[in-house]
């Protein structure tokens, strides 16, 4: 018997959405029917109606890419909703021609600097010890403030722009109550950038670095907080007599933790203004305990 042909099967090239025009058709007339499609869900919906979708690209996988590229926004302030950014859409429909028609040109002057490129070119240890930068401090990485995307700004508010504006000097005058607001605010907005495109990690990554420095300092106000709450609510009224009928009775069988336990129901509601685990404030309660007792002995 004659060996049988293989049939090879054509594979379809991924293509962007820009560039197919019956897929922006749909996309206009989508639009055009709703201006302002209210949630991200109905806005998938329509987008699996869509039978002119290209090849390997998905409803889901198409949205986040418009996203990305501005052309489909999302508007936070009411009424709130996803709408189309027909110039930069006409935009990118304009750039992608011209790149189309200056590929064959840009492939010859690539291969000729690529050819040039290699005759001139360095050892390798040389060129790996000249692109080794030194690292950046906190400060550096917190001052900079990154030339973020117009399409990219538009989904924050003018809070969490203002936030990401701010410097290290900035940040550390800020009161407890408002860097704990701040983080809030930031972390929230965390959730309105894909970390799978260039530009949204960017801004995700000064983002988190941040959120990171925000923390550290809201850590650090917290603990003073603690420490003079505890000093306010406990240290000096016990030095003040206002705890002795409760140590005269429970410090017969020395039993600090009892007595921290007995001190802290004594003070009531405004221990739980202290930021601390009721843990972490009975153990600070039995330190300054022992301390003052074993002075006495």
């Amino acid at each position: 018997m004659p060996p049988q042909k293989k049939t090879t099967k054509q594979k379809k090239k991924k293509i962007q959405l820009t560039q197919s025009p019956k897929f922006i058709k749909d996309l206009k007339d989508l639009f055009k029917t709703n201006p302002l499609v209210p949630s991200a869900t109905l806005l998938l919906e329509k987008f699996k109606g869509f039978q002119t979708i290209p090849p390997k690209w998905t409803p889901n996988t198409s949205i986040k890419s418009l996203r990305a590229d501005g052309i489909i926004i999302y508007s936070k302030k009411k009424p709130q909703g996803y709408s189309l950014d027909s110039k930069i859409l006409s935009d990118f429909i304009r750039n992608k021609r011209k790149i189309a028609g200056n590929t064959s040109s840009a492939q010859i002057k690539n291969k000729t600097k690529i050819s040039s490129r290699k005759s001139t070119r360095k050892p390798d240890s040389k060129i790996k010890s000249s692109s080794v930068s030194r690292r950046k401090t906190t400060a550096e990485i917190i001052n900079k403030i990154p030339s973020i995307p117009n399409y990219l700004i538009k989904r924050l508010s003018s809070n969490e722009i203002k936030i990401l504006k701010m410097g290290v000097f900035d940040i550390n005058r800020l009161p407890l109550q408002k860097i704990d607001f701040y983080l809030e605010i930031l972390s929230s907005a965390r959730i309105l950038f894909d970390d799978n495109y260039k530009n949204e990690k960017m801004v995700l990554d000064y983002m988190d670095a941040k959120l990171k420095f925000l923390s550290k300092v809201s850590h650090g106000l917290h603990e003073k907080e603690g420490e003079l709450l505890i000093v306010k609510f406990f240290k000096t009224p016990m030095n003040e007599g206002k705890f002795d009928k409760i140590l005269k009775k429970c410090m017969k069988k020395y039993d600090l933790d009892d007595c921290a336990s007995k001190i802290i129901k004594k003070v009531g509601s405004k221990a739980k203004k202290i930021p601390l685990s009721e843990y972490a404030l009975r153990k600070n309660i039995v330190d300054i305990l022992s301390k003052r007792y074993s002075k006495k002995s």
